[in-house]
């Protein structure tokens, strides 16, 4: 980058390199499942998952200090259910599961 003082003196910006790494998606296995499903790739620290019904009733909150999970929903009637993942540096992923008889 040049940059270019009022009286036309000019300068260069210093040169650096940048590393960006890409995310993994978050994934949701089996899915559709019976009993258990597996979240994986979630971010490191502190990730609250939240379990919605289809129509948008809370279901359960859950919090894991891992990038992985596992969730019995054995007890849960058969049906779609939303899976909100938020992480504590704010990002949210939102993944439907299917729970199957």
């Amino acid at each position: 980058l040049k940059m270019i003082d009022k009286d036309g003196s000019f300068a260069y910006s210093e040169i650096r390199s940048l590393t960006c790494l890409e995310k993994q998606d978050i994934t949701i296995k089996p899915n559709p499942t019976i009993n258990i499903f597996n979240i994986a790739n979630m971010e490191k620290g502190k990730n609250i998952v939240t379990i919605f019904s289809q129509d948008g009733k809370l279901i359960q909150t859950l919090n894991f200090a891992s990038t992985s999970a596992k969730i019995d929903i054995s007890a849960y009637a058969a049906g779609i259910y939303i899976v909100r993942i938020q992480n504590e540096n704010g990002s949210n992923d939102v993944k439907r599961v299917v729970k199957q008889n």
